[in-house]
Formats: C-alpha cells, structure tokens, sequence
C-alpha cells in the first residue's frame, strides 16, 4: 500500500474521532449509539493500518495501471474528505450537538445553510463516507471494503434520528424548508446549478 495514502487516510481518520472532544459540544457522552455509528469508521481504519503493515490481503496487488490509478483516485478521495470535514468545522461559528443523547442537550441551537451546508445537510458525514471511500479504493483489502457499506447504514439511521429531533424542534418549520431544497449526503443538482 502506497505510505502516503495511509498516512493521509489514518490522519483523517483520527481527525474524525478527535471530533467529539476538539469540536462537537461537551456536553454530550459517547453513548452505546455513538459507539455503534462510529464502529465501521474504527473497523476502516484498523482496516487501512493492517492493509499498510501488509497483513491483510488486496483484491490488486502490484504497480500496474490499474494499481496506480486506484491510489490516485484514492489519495485525491481523502484529501477531498479532509478538506470537507475542516470546511464544516470553519463554516460552524457554534460547537454543535453529539446527535445520539437523549435529553435537551440536543436541542439545535442554529440551522446552517452557507459552506458545505449550502450543498447537503451533513457535510462532516459526507467527509466521513469519502474517507472511507478513499481508504477502500487505496488498500482494496476486504476489511475496509466492507466497511464502507456499514458506514453508510449506520449514518444512515443516525441521520434519521437527527433529522426527526430537528423537524420537531423550535427550528423545525426552518429546518423542513432546509431540507426540502438540499440533499442529504449528495448535492441535489438545482443547489449545483445554482452556484
């Protein structure tokens, strides 16, 4: 495995699990849900740790087209999913919520809609599914390429617990006109044409 794309894809990664304690609020606790979103995320970076060490096997071995062009793509990938996640921490002026509490403390406080938010409404999950992807295309071993696929469920069912917290907060009719014109995890191709 190419060094470099494990160091960027190991350095995003540690970037997105030092999330909750340098960015999101500190009011919130990395509860049994969060540890069930995070999971693939954690199985993927162990998953690109050993891919480097060389313990697991890849579906492409070699220096060969294919090989290079897969790192490549992969290298771009997760520079692509470390800038998303420092833009959204740029464009939010307010540390925000750990989604998977209970209680008031994930009360929205503001709705975003400039940055990355302009073009779908959870930018730091974007970046996490691009990591992933990024790290499946560069070590193409089977234990990251099969994370990718429990990220997406996992952010999937997180993003519906949020979404439902938000519509029926104070900020929900706001939130509803929000959502209603962009997407969730791809840019919805009006806000694109827009721009």
């Amino acid at each position: 495995m190419n060094p470099t794309v494990a160091v960027l894809a190991l350095t995003g990664y540690l970037l997105m699990f030092a999330l909750p304690r340098v960015f999101f609020r500190a009011d919130g606790r990395m509860n049994l849900r969060w540890w069930l979103t995070a999971a693939p995320f954690g199985l993927s970076f162990h998953g690109v740790w050993l891919a480097w060490a060389g313990l697991t096997p890849r579906l492409l071995e070699g220096d060969g087209l294919a090989a290079i062009a897969l790192d490549t793509a992969g290298t771009l990938v997760v520079v692509a999913a470390i800038a998303m996640m420092v833009a959204t921490m740029a464009t939010n002026r307010v540390p925000l919520a750990l989604w998977h509490q209970d209680g008031d403390q994930n009360a929205p406080r503001q709705i975003v809609t400039f940055g990355p938010y302009r073009f779908v409404r959870h930018p730091f999950y974007v970046s996490f599914i691009l990591l992933t992807i990024g790290a499946a295309l560069a070590t193409r071993d089977m234990i990251t390429m099969a994370a990718f696929p429990l990220g997406l469920l996992s952010l999937d069912w997180t993003v519906r617990n949020e979404e439902t917290k938000l519509l029926a907060s104070p900020l929900g009719e706001e939130y509803g006109a929000y959502r209603a014109r962009t997407g969730r995890f791809f840019p919805r191709l009006r806000e694109l044409v827009r721009s």
